[in-house]
Formats: C-alpha cells, structure tokens, sequence
C-alpha cells in the first residue's frame, strides 16, 4: 500500500473517531453552531472514505465528483458553523440550494477542468477555511451577549455578582436582601 494512501485512510479513521466524539458531545451542547459542525466533521468524513475508496475500488489517482462535493460541502458548513458561532447565523433553504449548487459547480470544475482549475478549487477551499478559523477566533470586544437556554443569561450574571459579594442578591418579601449563597459570618445569622 503506497504511503499516501496509508494517510488517507489514517486521516479518515482519526476523522471517523472525531465524529464519534462530536455526536456524543452535542448530546449536551445543542447549540447551532456545534449542529452546522457536527454535519461539516461528518461530510469530512466522507468525503475521506470516497478517497479511500476511489483509490481501492476505481484505481484512479485523482478524486471522484462525488469525493469533491462532499469536501466542498464539508468547508461550506464549516463556514455556516463559523457565522452561526459569531454571528447567530442560521441556515435557511435558499441557502442550502445556493451551497449545493456551488458544490456541484467547484465539484465538476476540480474533476472535469484539469489541473488549474482543480488548484483553483483547493486554493479557494483553502482560503475559506483559513476564513472559518478566524471567525471561530474569540474576538477583542467583550460578550456582549449570552449564549445557551433559556435563563442562561440570568444564572451567568447572578453567578457573576455572587462572585464580586453578593451584590445582585434577590429581595426577599419584606424588602430585605437574600444572598444567592447562605455563609454564615462570625456573629451573623444566616438569612432565612
């Protein structure tokens, strides 16, 4: 077995194992973002083991449109799963129909039109990515807003005031304030 073969079957077993790994974490973070990934790691996947079996099964050197389209759709989502982490992007439709025509497009543009325009492809595919990873970058300013379910946003900014003393204590019916946190003080009863 010819040694780049051997990567891209390592590489499609380690992106297999990802998977497996990504769909048991979504199981407690359902957030869009992680959803357009856990889609992106699986067309990555796939479209490592229409590699492996381009080379196995068809004894062609170069990739399938098939193999093309599932790594255009992989860098696509990627993409999504990056506006959806900034910005709260979500998939709509048209934009589903929009990538899919475009990975159809790059598909047969990198099978049919030679070596140029198949580098074309992977350049562009290239940049995109380099694209997804800075919008996943933590940007300069601040959260400005909470992520998660609902009551997130209020548990996060009661934690946060608990932690600078207690200052964001609900009232209590008689007009007094409940700490968040009951720790008894030396000569201090515990509020009730």
């Amino acid at each position: 077995m010819p040694a780049p073969l051997v990567l891209t079957f390592v590489s499609t077993v380690a992106f297999a194992i990802q998977l497996l790994i990504f769909a048991y974490l979504y199981s407690s973070h359902r957030v869009r973002f992680f959803q357009y990934l856990l889609v992106s790691w699986g067309a990555y996947t796939l479209s490592k083991g229409l590699k492996v079996i381009d080379v196995f099964l068809l004894n062609t050197d170069h990739p399938s449109f098939a193999t093309e389209v599932a790594t255009v759709a992989a860098v696509a989502f990627t993409l999504a799963a990056a506006f959806a982490h900034r910005w709260d992007y979500r998939l709509r439709g048209r934009d589903v129909l929009l990538g899919t025509g475009a990975a159809v497009l790059m598909g047969l543009a990198s099978t049919n039109g030679g070596d140029a325009s198949g580098h074309a492809v992977d350049v562009a595919l290239g940049l995109v990515q380099m694209a997804a990873g800075v919008l996943f970058w933590p940007s300069r300013v601040g959260v400005t807003r909470c992520r998660g379910p609902d009551g997130a946003c209020e548990r996060e900014r009661r934690g946060r005031e608990w932690a600078r003393g207690g200052r964001g204590a609900r009232p209590r019916p008689d007009g007094r304030r409940r700490a968040l946190l009951a720790v008894p003080r030396r000569g201090h009863p515990v509020p009730r």
